[in-house]
């Protein structure tokens, strides 16, 4: 709702989403927004507190509301009029999110699929010879052959010396 208090996490440009932990700012909800891409429903804006502002790479990061993802980063929204230069630095307090509410059914099938797909595959993986046996057992072989031919050389080369 407008005039809520969220947290949006970030990945950052600068790396410093590598970390042990997201960087993250706080933000107030804004309300909808006109900013809807791909032809979305819906939207929502956010403006970052304490001089907080997103980096090229922080699209997709989660906007948490009440301790639940309420949507996902969409857009910097550049209209800082505190600094004019924000559009071509990539920087931005205001954010345009995509609420997840109404994709909620999709996000569930996509997550179900997935797991699934990796029951799947498990299964079929089940019984099965790991490769690295297969390889070092092929290596065993190689091994052995390449033994047993200088073994054979050098007894020929004995018996030729006699």
């Amino acid at each position: 709702a407008a005039g809520s208090d969220a947290t949006f996490y970030g990945w950052s440009s600068d790396g410093s989403g590598a970390g042990r932990t997201l960087p993250y700012a706080d933000a107030t909800v804004d309300g909808p927004t006109p900013m809807i891409l791909f032809d979305g429903t819906d939207g929502v804006e956010a403006t970052m507190k304490g001089g907080a502002a997103t980096q090229p790479g922080d699209s997709g990061g989660a906007l948490f509301s009440e301790g639940k993802v309420a949507a996902i980063a969409s857009a910097s929204l550049f209209m800082d009029p505190d600094n004019p230069d924000s559009a071509e630095e990539g920087v931005s307090p205001k954010v345009a999110f995509a609420p997840v509410a109404s994709q909620a059914d999709w996000i569930r099938e996509q997550i179900s699929a997935k797991e699934d797909s990796a029951e799947t595959t498990a299964t079929e993986n089940d019984g099965g010879t790991p490769t690295w046996m297969l390889i070092t057992a092929g290596a065993a072989v190689v091994i052995a052959l390449v033994v047993a031919a200088v073994a054979r050389s050098r007894k020929r080369d004995a018996d030729t010396a006699q």
